[in-house]
């Protein structure tokens, strides 16, 4: 419906622009928010045969009105006084009313506010610091309203007096509120519809909380509370509730008894939430039950009976749960259902008939659990089923005729299995198939009649096998295909005419196989093929016929081959292709005219191959041409105007060639290249007037050339913004060099072996804003030699020999942000910066620096990073970065032998990054430091390589707020007890490549915010058990120590492991119940140690969520012990790292029972 604007307002559904006066557009934000989430009732819902208008503006100065199916007002921000009389002032009834970011003093609704309407249906009082409504709050809305909303304020408790004379409020929301009880009767006399009470705190709920809605209720909204258990004594004889969301709790039991008398309830939801059984019957009290979701939970064990009493049921998702196997009658009395999610679980098991005799079913998730095979009459009479999700299991086999009850199949997913051979046979029967995935498997061969029933296939990816032949017919009567995936296979040979029956085919990726060539494979009819990769095979020739009848093709990909020719016609007729990438090839020739049909063609990629000349024709016809690489070539020879006939390029890359002379003919046609790169390109002379008609250029780099001058006006490039010439042995500068760049923004001289500056060089570069001089030969710089570069930001003039008296140069760029003088001998800071009030970033290492003087930063006051590293400094005197504003802070390699008590008195309230690495650190804090005193901003510490050997928490204690400490390369060989208790942030602790030898539990007290420890190379005989403040931990590195065991319950407080290292120790023997407790554990690497025998027992508690298990460079015994092992090993192949490396040692056993 059209909004109708009334004044000062363009309505917001509309694209309105913004309000003048004191009429505000709702934020963003909140408009998005409310236009999908509220419903607006029809102004017959307010008042019936009133028409719907709005005030002016002179009656109503504050609040937004507008009509959208009804008068609809919004008053943000606006004191509740002029509230009511502005509510007042509306003729007729009002269908919404907004209140939000009321006053913040406002902490009760007061009486009054709509005495004086004519009614309003729905009611939003939301943002505001709201924590109750008075009794009389809502007077004269007894009889009109219909929705109420009380959301994101502070309400404590439901305001049930308010509420008590709403007879016509049948939707009420109190979401996202501080309310932590539901109180009995506290509904009562309301005839709701809708309850929400999301985003709340209850922990409670009365057994007669909800009298009175009995008959009424139809939606209840409990979700992300503090709920331990289900209120089922509550909700018993809630004869109307349709829905019931109770997700984000901590519910640990299922239990809805068929006494609960819940007969019409239909959905259920208690996704996230801590349930880790269902038991037999746990939902019969809601007979009628139709969707239940109960994903991510810790649900192992399901009761053969738990859904008996649902036969309704139609929804049911249980994905991201522990359960290991399901009764094959679990699902014996749902013959409704429509949708199984059992996805993210650890199920080995699905035949016996667990997915049997469902006829209604449609869509199977089965991916990521442990399912070894699927077998015959898996799916018996269940022959609904459209789409089947097997993806990220370990099958090995699928029974041939497993499939054939399925005649409806439209999606089969399969891949990231164990399979290496399909039946021709095994998908006969699934004629409607559309999607088929069986990429990721050990796919060897394809049977010529493997998809020959398949002709609805549209999309199929085989991708990641073992393929090494394309049979001429194996795709034959696709013909309906538009996506083929080939890439990464073994593949060498593609047979003639194999794709050519693909009339609709549009992606055919064929990339890193083993193709040396390619036959005219594809239809030489008008085809759909838009993209083609063949990148990363071994092809040394393009058939000039390959690509006949392709005029369809938007992008092809022929890059990592051996072509060592492009012969023309061979893209004849790709008139529509708009990138051809043919880099990372042998090719030394193109041929005259191959180009000339692309006139599409906007990108084309040629670098890295051995082209010597680009003659005149190369590029003819290339006219749309937007980006032309031909970088890394061994191009010495350009044609007179090569590139004419590219009247659209922007982008030209030549370096990595031999282009010894920029030739005046090189570019005589006037071009838009704006960007031109010659870097390392061996260029030594720049011809007079050679770039004149590249008058858009932009961006030229010419960086580690052969040039020796820059002659007067090299260059007559009035639009260029930015020149790179590093790297170049410049011998001849003078000062109207740079006289033809007026518009220069950015200039690299570094590494120019400049031994001095000529006078005014910058006089015509007056939009100069980032120089570089670094590398040079330097050693005095003239006061005026930067006069009139008062934009200059950033000046970089390190590694150079300038004394300190060529600080006084910058005096004269008054914007300066950023200065590196590092690697100079000025040997102190320049008391000169002190006038360069602007500066935010200093940069002074390796320039001798034996002392830092109080004055030298005391005018810096915007200076926020600070790098005096690499210098001889074995003190900094307290005062020194007094009023400082800085954040970074590098000390670094110098002499000191403890945090200089000046950042404690001169920065505790700044410094958020501070590397003291490489000093003979003794003690992190002084003893003259206040025990009070802290860097309380301090976030990043990294002091590594020092001398130290003893953590203490009396230290620590004054950085309160790290969130990365890195103490490696230590000397550490003992850490204190509760060493880290103040370090309640720190999510990052390094202590590799120490001495510790043992770190019990109580040394890591505190740390409760820890996501990564790394111990790697220490002396630790032992992993002690990690204490409960771990519960955040996700990566653990333990490698390269002298542990021998893993005992039981070392990781158990750490359940949000993802990653562990124990590789390169001494292990021997690891307890059953080591990993228990690991569910998001994906990385486990148990290589290099001595493990002679590992039973499956350990692995399973994390064989679900493990992506990568290293056991390579260990002792394992060919023992019977061990057959279980490497059936494991066998069943879990992607999971395994590197299992070519995996062996067993003697003693050899030639007889072993599988059990």
């Amino acid at each position: 419906m059209a909004c109708l604007v009334t004044h000062r307002l363009q309505c917001p559904w509309d694209g309105g622009a913004a309000l003048s006066g004191a009429g505000r557009m709702l934020t963003a934000w909140v408009a998005a928010v409310w236009a999908a989430a509220w419903v607006w009732p029809s102004p017959a819902a307010a008042q019936r045969g009133v028409e719907a208008t709005c005030p002016s503006w002179e009656d109503n100065p504050q609040c937004i009105c507008y009509t959208r199916g009804g008068v609809v007002l919004e008053c943000p921000s606006v004191p509740l006084a002029a509230v009511g009389q502005e509510v007042g002032n509306v003729p007729g009834p009002i269908s919404f009313l907004s209140l939000y970011n009321i006053d913040p003093n406002v902490t009760t609704l007061p009486p009054g506010l709509f005495t004086r309407s004519s009614g309003v249906a729905s009611l939003q009082v939301s943002h505001s610091a709201v924590r109750g409504l008075a009794e009389d709050s809502l007077e004269g809305l007894e009889t009109s309203l219909d929705h109420l909303t009380v959301s994101h304020c502070q309400l404590s408790a439901v305001p049930h007096a308010a509420l008590l004379r709403l007879r016509q409020l049948h939707h009420l929301s109190l979401e996202a509120n501080n309310i932590t009880e539901l109180q009995s009767f506290v509904f009562s006399k309301l005839k709701l519809h809708t309850l929400n009470l999301k985003g709340n705190m209850i922990s409670l709920i009365s057994d007669y909380a909800l009298d009175g809605l009995e008959s009424s209720l139809q939606e209840l909204n409990l979700e992300n509370n503090d709920l331990k258990a289900l209120p089922t004594d509550a909700l018993k004889s809630m004869a109307a509730l349709r829905t019931l969301r109770a997700a984000w709790n901590h519910v640990k039991e299922l239990d809805l008894p068929a006494d609960a008398s819940l007969a019409a309830l239909q959905e259920l939801d208690l996704s996230s939430n801590s349930v880790r059984k269902i038991k037999s019957k746990s939902v019969a009290g809601a007979p009628g039950l139709a969707s239940l979701s109960l994903y991510m939970n810790a649900i192992a064990s399901v009761s053969k009976n738990a859904f008996k009493e649902n036969p309704a049921l139609e929804t049911l998702f249980l994905g991201n749960n522990d359960i290991q196997e399901l009764d094959a009658e679990t699902f014996l009395h749902n013959p409704n259902i429509r949708i199984i999610d059992l996805s993210n679980n650890n199920l080995h098991n699905i035949d016996g008939g667990l997915f049997s005799d469902l006829p209604h079913l449609q869509e199977l998730v089965l991916a990521s659990n442990n399912i070894r095979e699927v077998t015959r009459h898996t799916f018996r009479n269940s022959s609904s089923l459209q789409v089947l999700n097997l993806e990220h299991n370990a099958i090995r086999f699928v029974e041939e005729d497993s499939l054939w009850e399925l005649p409806q199949l439209h999606t089969l997913l399969l891949s990231h299995n164990n399979l290496q051979e399909v039946s021709p046979r095994l998908l006969k029967a699934n004629t409607a198939l559309q999607v088929l995935k069986l990429d990721h498997n050990r796919l060897g061969k394809l049977h010529e009649d493997t998809f020959s029933n398949n002709t609805a296939l549209t999309t199929l990816h085989l991708s990641h096998n073992e393929l090494t032949t394309v049979g001429r017919t194996v795709f034959w009567r696709l013909t309906l295909l538009q996506e083929l995936h080939l890439e990464n296979n073994r593949i060498q040979v593609v047979a003639p005419a194999a794709f050519s029956s693909l009339a609709h085919l549009q992606t055919l990726t064929l990339q890193d196989n083993d193709i040396t060539t390619l036959p005219e494979f594809l239809s030489t009819e008008d085809t759909a093929l838009r993209q083609l990769r063949v990148s990363g095979n071994r092809l040394t020739s393009l058939h000039p016929q390959l690509l006949q009848g392709q005029g369809s093709l938007d992008q092809v990909w022929l890059d990592r081959n051996n072509i060592s020719v492009v012969v023309e016609g061979v893209f004849g007729e790709l008139r529509r292709a708009r990138q051809l990438h043919l880099e990372h090839n042998h090719i030394v020739q193109i041929q005259d005219n191959v180009f000339s049909n692309m006139t599409h063609l906007r990108r084309l990629f040629l670098s890295h191959n051995f082209v010597e000349t680009i003659g005149n024709d190369t590029f003819t016809g290339l006219a749309s041409l937007l980006e032309l690489r031909l970088d890394n070539n061994a191009i010495t020879v350009i044609e007179t105007d090569a590139f004419r006939g590219l009247t659209r390029l922007d982008t030209l890359d030549l370096s990595g060639n031999t282009v010894s002379v920029v030739q005046r003919d090189h570019f005589v046609t006037e071009l838009p290249i704006r960007s031109l790169r010659l870097d390392g390109a061996g260029v030594a002379e720049i011809e007079e007037g050679a770039l004149e008609a590249l008058a858009s250029l932009e961006t030229l780099s010419l960086r580690d050339n052969e040039l020796r001058a820059l002659h007067p006006n090299f260059l007559q490039l009035t639009q260029l913004r930015h020149l790179d010439l590093a790297g170049n042995p410049l011998k001849d500068v003078n000062s109207t060099s740079l006289a033809g760049l007026p518009n220069l923004e950015s200039l690299d001289l570094s590494r120019c072996g400049l031994a001095e500056l000529p006078d005014n060089l910058f006089d015509s570069s007056m939009s100069l804003r980032s120089l570089s001089l670094a590398g040079n030969k330097l050693t005095h710089l003239k006061a005026a030699a930067f006069v009139g570069l008062s934009d200059l930001t950033q000046l970089d003039l390190s590694d150079n020999s300038l004394g300190l008296s060529s600080c006084r140069a910058v005096l004269v760029t008054p914007r300066l942000q950023q200065l590196t003088l590092s690697g100079n001998p000025t040997r102190e800071l320049c008391p000169a910066l002190a006038k360069l009030e602007d500066l935010r970033e200093l940069r002074a290492a390796n320039v001798l620096m034996t002392e830092v003087r109080p004055d030298s930063l005391a005018e810096l006051r915007h200076l926020q990073l600070l790098d005096i590293s690499t210098n001889l400094l074995t003190e900094v005197p307290v005062g020194s970065f007094l009023g400082s504003s800085l954040r970074t802070l590098s000390l670094a390699d110098n002499r000191l032998e403890q945090l200089p008590d000046a950042l404690f008195f001169d920065l505790p309230g700044a410094l958020q990054s501070l590397n003291i690495s490489g000093n003979p650190l003794r003690r992190l804090v002084g003893p003259m430091v206040p025990q009070d005193a802290s860097l309380s901003a301090l976030q990043q510490l990294e002091a590594t390589h020092t001398n130290l050997s003893v953590v203490t928490s009396l230290e620590l204690s004054h950085l309160p707020g790290l969130r990365s400490l890195s103490l490696r390369n230590g000397l550490i060989a003992k850490v204190s007890p509760g060493a880290f208790k103040s370090l309640t942030q720190l999510a990052h602790l390094d202590l590799s490549h120490n001495q510790l030898k043992v770190l019990p539990p109580e040394r890591l007290r505190g740390l409760g915010q820890l996501v990564r420890l790394n111990l790697t190379y220490n002396r630790l005989e032992k992993l002690d058990q990690l204490p409960a403040d771990a519960s955040n931990l996700k990566v653990l590195d333990a490698s390269s120590n002298v542990l021998t065991e893993l005992r039981e319950g070392a990781l158990r407080h750490a359940a949000a492991l993802e990653e562990v290292d124990l590789s390169d120790n001494f292990i021997t023997s690891i307890h059953t119940r080591a990993f228990t407790n690991l569910p998001r554990l994906a990385m486990l690497d148990l290589s290099h140690n001595m493990v002679e025998v590992l039973r499956p027992e350990v692995l399973q508690p994390v064989e679900r969520s493990l992506r990568s298990l290293s056991l390579h460079g260990n002792s394992l015994q060919c023992t019977c012990e061990a057959v279980d092992l490497w059936a494991w090993l066998l069943n879990h192949p992607e999971q395994v790292t590197n299992p070519r490396d995996l062996t067993c040692e003697l003693p050899q056993v030639r007889h072993c029972s599988i059990g």
